[in-house]
């Protein structure tokens, strides 16, 4: 497996092209071969983090009851909501792209995860703070009352803002672990490779994640939730093109 040195660090792609309706429409058209082994992915997923989530659950429902006007419920609940859609999205976009390259794919992939734990807890706790930040957001919405209209672009702003940042957050941690898994990278370097590279073409790949999230919710009230079953392991095939795309198949750009 290729190994990245300490001499190498700074040295990222020269160029690459994000073609964002050519990713969406391969990622599509790779989907037929990659659902049955995703959703057993997602199932043993979340087998396995059944036992914290019931834990946070219960905690965070004593919790509010005992104090019910610091909606304590929906801040404790993040944690393992977070961890698990971070965790999902790796861990399934590892399994994309070694389908894509016609390796043979199992399930149990989905917990291959010893090599990126650290990683993964840092990145964790940067989209739980941020989903912290946004149930505030929603207190305060929601404390705007009959004033809410007057703030009305305020409120836009603040959404698109939200949105974008948690694009970018979940893009960069989805490429940095890729990189760990796949080059044997250790955390530092990966990052900071994928920091450098994501941000090379900053505009185009957040554009392809809100594409993606934009078509996906739009496909999925058009066949009432049943497009879910093409649509998630057609996101995870997304980042895994995207991933391809940043830093090619060939060692040497790296």
């Amino acid at each position: 497996m290729f190994t990245c040195s300490s001499s190498k660090l700074n040295k990222i792609p020269n160029d690459y092209s994000i073609p964002i309706f050519a990713i969406f429409l391969e990622s599509w058209r790779r989907t037929k071969g990659l659902k049955k082994i995703y959703w057993n992915g997602v199932f043993l997923i979340f087998v396995a983090g059944i036992v914290p989530i019931y834990f946070f659950l219960s905690l965070s429902l004593l919790l509010d009851g005992m104090y019910p006007t610091f909606h304590l419920k929906d801040f404790l609940m993040d944690i393992p909501r977070s961890l698990f859609y971070l965790t999902s999205g790796i861990s399934l976009s590892h399994i994309a792209l070694q389908h894509i390259r016609g390796k043979n794919v199992y399930y149990e992939m989905a917990l291959d995860l010893d090599k990126i734990w650290k990683p993964l807890i840092f990145f964790g706790l940067i989209v739980y703070l941020l989903s912290f930040m946004i149930n505030l957001w929603l207190i305060y919405i929601s404390t705007l009352s009959a004033n809410r209209t007057a703030y009305g672009f305020q409120i836009i702003f603040e959404c698109i803002l939200f949105t974008l940042i948690a694009i970018y957050i979940f893009q960069l941690a989805i490429m940095t672990m890729l990189l760990i898994l796949d080059k044997n990278l250790t955390q530092i370097e990966s990052f900071t490779i994928c920091f450098k590279a994501i941000n090379k073409h900053c505009f185009k790949n957040i554009s392809l994640g809100l594409f993606t999230w934009l078509s996906a919710i739009f496909f999925t009230v058009l066949t009432l939730g049943i497009g879910l079953i093409w649509l998630q392991p057609m996101l995870s095939l997304t980042h895994a093109i995207q991933y391809r795309r940043i830093f090619y198949e060939d060692d040497s750009v790296i």
